[in-house]
């Protein structure tokens, strides 16, 4: 047993990096997609949150604006390329969704025209745009 807090986060940080093997087989050995049976348990996700309003104020509120900037910072910053590089492929296939919904409808859009027309050309498109769902997947 370590003897003091930076001898046990020492630790913590060696042994969990060292575990990525284990980490990757067991994401590797999971049957069933997590989200699919966290969405089964949403009336129970709901509860719980509920119920922990004042826990998570509490625990919240306790955040100064120094750590949160010195976290985004020194841990957040870094991680944005490698996020991005990753994600990639993923962004440019809602892209592609998005922008062939986009093109097909302009073509349903009224004429352009006075004021009101103008208006009614701006309440269809955002009606349309409404209607988008982002594509599984992406």
């Amino acid at each position: 047993m370590a003897k003091n807090a930076a001898t046990s986060a020492a630790l913590w940080a060696q042994r969990t990096a060292a575990a990525t093997p284990q980490y990757i087989a067991g994401v590797q050995g999971v049957t069933t997609s997590p989200g699919q049976l966290a969405s089964q348990k949403a009336a129970f996700w709901a509860s719980q949150t509920a119920a922990s309003q004042a826990k998570f104020a509490a625990a919240t509120a306790n955040i100064t604006l120094q750590s949160w900037q010195q976290g985004a910072i020194e841990k957040g910053a870094p991680r944005i390329a490698s996020g991005v590089n990753a994600a990639q492929n993923k962004f440019q296939g809602f892209l592609t969704a998005l922008m062939q919904y986009q093109q097909a409808g302009l073509a349903t859009l009224p004429a352009r025209g006075d004021a009101m027309q103008n208006q009614a050309r701006m309440v269809a498109w955002n009606n349309y745009m409404l209607k988008f769902s982002k594509p599984s997947g992406t």
